[in-house]
């Protein structure tokens, strides 16, 4: 099978940084004509997964699954103000509910916390979410991820709402969260901002007469929303002292909040990510066939004595890329863009139909992962190092001088960086196998999640089935050669 790598990065690249908005032709009524009785449900179709290619995502009873995220268009009406919206954690729910974009899943994120956190707070009661959750499907915003929306407002309709359905809802404004990932953030560089739009449920008697953000802001369900989102998702703590993790920046009207909707974010369009699929399959596929299989000299070595081996390689040179560790290091380093954004978009292997692909590439992203993170592999020692500040960003080589042994060395030790960086309460990923909807259905993520450096017991909550697959599943030694030998290549 031949692969066109600069197209392939090209393509995939090109998906993930250039964005063109679509154009707004929308002849709609205007916005008080949908007050009463304008919202209506309505189910999601299965797309994504239905045209899919190679290995796709699957439900456990084989039905085509729904892609939350990339199966409903945003169908943006600028005239009346509205959007399609998928609901990720409703109103009064005990859970923080987020969506896993590759493979188009909600899952559990954590508990909401209480006030009882060491900071003041306005409220008691913040173990319920006093608002509507929810996402813009297809949108992803600066940072990558899915566009977010808070939305005002119950009806009957809305608590018939289920997590495969989406309606529509009046944008009337947006707000800017910032975010502290860890520390005090007493530089404000460090801390990251998003925008945050505010919609409100259409045939709702409390907020029919609400037109911006201003006369919601006005409101006692404000305030209460703004406690909430301050104190209910933990804290940053530095020994002892404890820090607030959020704040909330400067309000935007509707007009801005539209612009930023257009300009700002990225839409997806349905021809790009399926190119995307195109592309990044190819990669995943690669690294499955070429890179994990052994080639014709591995094979034959591990029918080999020590002794014989050794003979083989005295009176044979192989030729670069004859071993697993020699093909990783290459493809490694060649694809690694690419790959971090075809994980974070595409799903790579379903694991009831090729679970070892599966766990091949999951060990793969997880080294992925850890570099991703800052940390870079010392084969003279096999310990992983968090790199220098002033290397960061400069471009160079991993896993140079790397032989095989260190290779899967760094496969084994990888999940268990993550999870030791989990349990101090530092940024890192945790594999989740099953999840749960808010309605109370499981769901299949197989895939890793990033996991949050906040404190507060709240965030420990969830029902997900976390897999230490490191120990379920080990990764299993790749190096031929037996331990006497000396690959020198």
């Amino acid at each position: 099978m031949n692969y066109d790598f600069k197209k392939t990065m090209r393509i995939s690249l090109c998906f993930f940084f250039v964005f063109s908005c679509s154009q707004y032709k929308d002849k709609s009524a205007p916005a008080h004509l949908f007050m009463e009785g304008a919202m209506s449900l309505s189910q999601i179709s299965p797309k994504w997964f239905a045209a899919g290619e190679g290995d796709n995502f699957s439900s456990a009873n084989r039905l085509i699954p729904i892609h939350k995220f990339y199966d409903v268009d945003l169908n943006e009406q600028r005239r009346s103000q509205r959007v399609r919206v998928m609901v990720t954690t409703p109103l009064s729910s005990q859970f923080l509910y987020g969506v896993h974009i590759a493979s188009g899943q909600f899952y559990q994120k954590h508990g909401f916390c209480e006030a009882d956190n060491g900071l003041e707070s306005n409220s008691d009661t913040l173990i319920k979410a006093p608002v509507s959750f929810g996402i813009l499907p297809k949108v992803i915003n600066h940072l990558g991820e899915a566009q977010r929306i808070m939305i005002f407002g119950k009806n009957k309709q809305l608590e018939k709402y289920r997590p495969d359905q989406f309606f529509e809802t009046r944008i009337i404004g947006a707000f800017i969260e910032h975010y502290c990932p860890f520390g005090n953030c007493a530089n404000s560089q460090r801390w990251r901002s998003s925008v945050i739009l505010v919609g409100i449920i259409e045939n709702n008697e409390k907020f029919k007469a609400i037109e911006n953000i201003y006369d919601l802001r006005q409101t006692q369900e404000w305030k209460k929303v703004e406690n909430f989102l301050l104190y209910s998702r933990g804290y940053n703590q530095v020994f002892k002292k404890r820090y607030h993790a959020y704040r909330l920046g400067a309000i935007m009207p509707k007009v801005q909040a539209w612009r930023y909707l257009e300009e700002k974010t990225k839409r997806l369009k349905w021809s790009d990510l399926k190119q995307m699929r195109k592309s990044c399959q190819k990669i995943y596929n690669y690294l499955w066939e070429k890179v994990y299989q052994d080639s014709a000299v591995e094979l034959k070595l591990k029918s080999l004595s020590r002794a014989q081996q050794d003979l083989l390689r005295q009176n044979q040179n192989f030729k670069k890329g004859t071993f697993f560790y020699q093909r990783f290091t290459n493809s490694f380093n060649k694809f690694y863009d690419q790959y971090g954004v075809c994980t974070k978009y595409i799903s790579f292997s379903e694991i009831e139909k090729n679970p070892q692909k599966h766990w091949f590439l999951t060990y793969y992203t997880a080294l992925h992962l850890v570099h991703k993170l800052g940390y870079t592999y010392n084969c003279e020692s096999n310990q992983w190092f968090e790199r220098t500040r002033d290397k960061q960003n400069k471009e160079g080589k991993f896993f140079e001088n790397c032989l095989s042994e260190n290779i899967d060395q760094a496969f084994a030790s990888a999940p268990k960086l993550l999870e030791k960086r989990a349990r101090k309460k530092m940024t890192s990923y945790e594999y989740i196998s099953m999840s749960k909807s808010f309605d109370g259905r499981r769901t299949r993520v197989e895939s890793w999640v990033k996991k949050t450096s906040l404190a507060g017991k709240c965030l420990t909550q969830n029902d997900n089935q976390q897999l230490p697959f490191y120990d379920a599943v080990m990764w299993k030694p790749k190096s031929v050669l037996k331990k006497s030998t000396k690959e020198n290549l």
